[in-house]
């Protein structure tokens, strides 16, 4: 080959890796911006979630600091005072345990519809242990023995 061909053919290839060289760092270039794109899409995403659930912060609303209410070691069952409150009234735990060994053992809506007391109250009364037995028919009554 003449020098002068070999001169050419070097010159079309260096012209062929600039232009390789171009497409793959417009490629690079590209794929920065969608990366930034991403990160910054990211950072949003993580503080819309920071802003619903705080993750080992106080609860905020509209940046003002909430005081947290400390946890029941009850698990959400409230507590409930074997003594009679002042002024003779019975609490409810024993007003639904005078009920059921009077009428007998009784399904939680017929205890419902003769004591008076919300759903929501007799429920924990019943499944703490507070004295009262399950039958398998469902039909609740006064342990012989508490607990």
């Amino acid at each position: 080959m003449e020098p002068k061909a070999m001169a050419d053919e070097l010159r079309r290839l260096a012209n062929t890796c600039d232009e390789e060289v171009r497409e793959i760092e417009e490629q690079l270039r590209s794929l920065r911006l969608k990366a930034q794109k991403a990160m910054e899409k990211a950072e949003k995403s993580r503080e819309l979630a920071n802003m619903y659930d705080p993750a080992g912060s106080p609860p905020t609303t509209n940046g003002v600091i909430r005081k947290t209410k400390k946890k029941s070691a009850h698990h959400g069952f409230p507590r409930f005072k074997k003594k009679r409150k002042k002024g003779g009234k019975r609490t409810r735990l024993s007003q639904l345990r005078a009920y059921i060994q009077e009428h007998g053992p009784l399904k939680r809506r017929e205890i419902l519809a003769g004591t008076g007391i919300p759903a929501g109250s007799i429920a924990p009364l019943l499944n703490v242990g507070n004295g009262f037995r399950h039958h398998t028919d469902g039909r609740w009554s006064v342990a012989d023995k508490p607990g």
